[in-house]
């Protein structure tokens, strides 16, 4: 299957789009969707995924973005290719996200769910072996030690694995984000500790140039979930000193052609409008939505409820003409 390009711009209405940009992750998502019908086209979809996941090369943020978008929709697809070719560790590593997102997803739950997570932790072992240069598998591994809340001692060697790898990886740090949080295994300490630590150290225009932006929005949704006064002055953490300028900075920057090139760009902005308009600035979003167009990610939106509702009435507010 010949592949089309990698990028497409989106107008028309806001919608919600997975696969973000990525014209080619769109089509094949597309054809894996639904069931096969019949043997043939369920080896064409493992064909189609198979070379999508080949065409990146060494860009790891693109296969990552392309696997974590796919393990939410093409389930089938990954227990076929998995089972008619074991020895490859895309095949292991799609399969063990794929269960990974079913468990969250919440399609399974209990013990047996949780077995099962450990066959796919074995098929992440299994893959790093057959492609140790790979961050791939490890990045799943990181998932399900995650979603497991296994101890500190079994994650950090998977995180420094990782690190070795591919360093500035922005799901790996949206996992790490998750488990260090006070929701799950860490604190509120060790979040902005982490947050700090990758701030000061990472390129600012790589793909972990959000983390920042993304650990206020989960604590923003902390304090809105727990009511009170945290939920009614929930508003001002967008206009502390810090995050202010943290704004600022970025309406400017990710704006920049060129700026910013990871496959989640899109994601990322989604972000930035939905703390510009909570800003006493919102209309500095302008520019903001614009790059956007239509393509809404479904956080932050659905912080407020129905997150292309949500993200259409700024979007008619702040960039222009109406979508239609």
């Amino acid at each position: 299957m010949a592949l089309l390009s990698r990028r497409r711009g989106k107008a028309g209405a806001p919608r919600l789009v997975p696969e973000l940009d990525d014209e080619a992750l769109a089509d094949v998502r597309k054809l894996v969707s639904g069931p096969p019908r019949g043997a043939w086209q369920a080896d064409n979809n493992v064909a189609a995924v198979e070379e999508l996941l080949r065409e990146p090369g060494q860009d790891a943020d693109r296969r990552t973005h392309r696997l974590t978008t796919l393990a939410e929709h093409a389930g089938g697809t990954a227990r076929r290719w998995r089972k008619t070719h074991p020895q490859n560790p895309d095949a292991l590593v799609l399969y063990a996200w794929s269960w990974l997102a079913t468990v969250r997803a919440g399609g399974e739950a209990g013990d047996a769910a949780y077995r099962d997570l450990d066959a796919a932790l074995e098929d992440c072992r299994q893959a790093s072996l057959l492609r140790p240069e790979d961050g791939a598998a490890w990045i799943a591994a990181l998932g399900i030690l995650r979603e497991q809340r296994r101890p500190w001692p079994e994650i950090e060697p998977v995180w420094n694995e990782l690190r070795a790898r591919d360093p500035w990886n922005r799901q790996a740090h949206l996992e790490m984000l998750g488990y260090l949080s006070p929701d799950e295994c860490g604190s509120r300490t060790a979040e902005r500790d982490f947050v700090s630590s990758v701030s000061s150290t990472a390129p600012p225009d790589s793909p972990v140039a959000a983390l920042p932006l993304e650990a206020e929005l989960r604590r923003y949704r902390r304090n809105l979930d727990a009511g009170g006064a945290a939920s009614v002055t929930a508003d001002e953490s967008w206009r502390q000193p810090v995050m202010a300028e943290f704004l600022k900075q970025a309406q400017v920057n990710w704006t920049r052609p060129g700026f910013l090139v990871h496959a989640a760009v899109l994601a990322d902005l989604n972000l930035l409008a939905y703390a510009l308009v909570h800003t006493a600035n919102p209309p500095d979003a302008t520019e903001v939505f614009r790059r956007i167009g239509g393509v809404v990610a479904p956080w932050p939106w659905n912080i407020d409820g129905d997150p292309v509702e949500r993200f259409t009435l700024w979007h008619q507010k702040f960039a222009g003409e109406p979508q239609r």
